[in-house]
């Protein structure tokens, strides 16, 4: 078993799932880009384990980037509002806590972190925890 559960990975959620770590996807759907239709190379206890769906980026504003209405910066400083607003203060302290506790891995759709919500939650809960390191995959 992995036995250091303060480091914090994240991953494409279509890399190969570790059976050491509990994987949640950070994700608001899993689907094909029509937003219905199921994406089959994505399967709850295949690809992950958890759906915290809460943490994903707000369907208008992860739109609003993907149809170019709005550049990374500018996605960047919603998300992290977004991440700081008093609906999610509670539940995002208590998953810092956790992820202390045990080994963890957040995943989304992007391949790579730096231009992904995942990086930026992860950065929100190293703020919280600072005992936290973050590895990216």
């Amino acid at each position: 078993m992995y036995m250091n559960p303060e480091k914090l990975f994240t991953t494409s959620i279509l890399s190969k799932k570790s059976p050491d770590r509990t994987t949640i996807s950070v994700m608001s759907r899993h689907t094909e880009n029509d937003g219905v239709t199921p994406k089959k190379e994505i399967q709850e206890g295949i690809s992950f384990d958890e759906w915290m769906r809460h943490f994903a980026p707000p369907s208008k504003l992860v739109g609003g980037y993907y149809r170019g209405e709005i550049s990374w910066e500018e996605f960047e400083v919603a998300y992290r509002r977004f991440l700081e607003s008093d609906a999610l203060k509670i539940q995002l302290e208590e998953f810092a806590e956790r992820c202390l506790k045990e080994p963890i891995t957040l995943v989304c759709i992007e391949a790579d972190a730096d231009r992904c919500h995942r990086r930026l939650l992860a950065e929100k809960l190293k703020e919280l925890q600072p005992k936290l390191e973050i590895v990216h995959m």
